[in-house]
């Protein structure tokens, strides 16, 4: 797989990453069943198992992304964003303008930052 394209990918994930590394553990009850043992890796280790796995199927699936470049994202949605509070990302980036804005506001741009994170 081209260099640039796993460089840009493990960016993507380090930039959703963060907010779930600085985060306070969740307790193992709100874990969900897609990350259960994870809770007891360190953030490297788990940042090391997400990415193989997205490696792993993005090696899988080269002649369709080759055809299709754009075929890249579900699989990045799929892997990735499970794993990751983008929610959270958001109202680090909004910061006190979180609160002022609605809910509709929220969700429109929690979608946007992920859509530009991911496409960049």
């Amino acid at each position: 797989m081209n260099q640039f394209i796993r460089a840009a990918i493990l960016a993507t994930a380090v930039v959703l990453a963060a907010p779930l590394v600085m985060a306070d553990p969740a307790p193992a009850a709100a874990v969900p069943t897609a990350t259960q043992g994870a809770a007891n890796l360190s953030p490297q280790d788990f940042m090391v198992g997400v990415s193989e796995r997205l490696f792993t199927a993005l090696d899988s699936n080269r002649a369709a992304i080759r055809k299709n470049p754009e075929a890249v994202y579900p699989l990045v949605d799929q892997i990735l964003l499970p794993q990751f509070d983008v929610e959270y990302a958001a109202q680090l980036v909004l910061a006190q303008y979180w609160r002022s804005a609605t809910p509709q506001q929220r969700e429109r741009f929690i979608r946007a930052l992920y859509t530009a994170l991911l496409h960049t």
